[in-house]
């Protein structure tokens, strides 16, 4: 349009930059790009549920096992209370006066 009236090859080149400049804005129009924040959000809401389920994995086995070392000092406390036990038995044998 504009070397139609000017005839130079400075106004084909400008008619060319803005026949492409309109061929890329119904390119964008047609096609909608991919939202790239919303791809960021599903990114990081997919990580969050990961951490969250490592997270709950953990804390699970930190439960069995708090649970675990209870039932060992349960263990050692019966131990203790047997042999507490077996030294109020009176000794049998020569007693000194002491």
């Amino acid at each position: 349009m504009l070397s139609n009236v000017l005839n130079s090859e400075t106004a084909i080149q400008i008619n060319i930059g803005i026949i492409r400049a309109f061929v890329e804005v119904r390119k964008m129009l047609a096609e909608p790009s991919t939202d790239k924040f919303g791809v960021l959000e599903d990114l990081i809401k997919r990580l969050e549920d990961y951490m969250e389920e490592i997270l709950s994995d953990q804390n699970d086995i930190n439960e069995e096992t708090s649970l675990q070392i209870d039932a060992i000092y349960k263990a050692l406390e019966n131990l203790q209370e047997e042999a507490k036990k077996k030294t109020d038995i009176p000794r049998i044998g020569f007693k000194t006066d002491e």
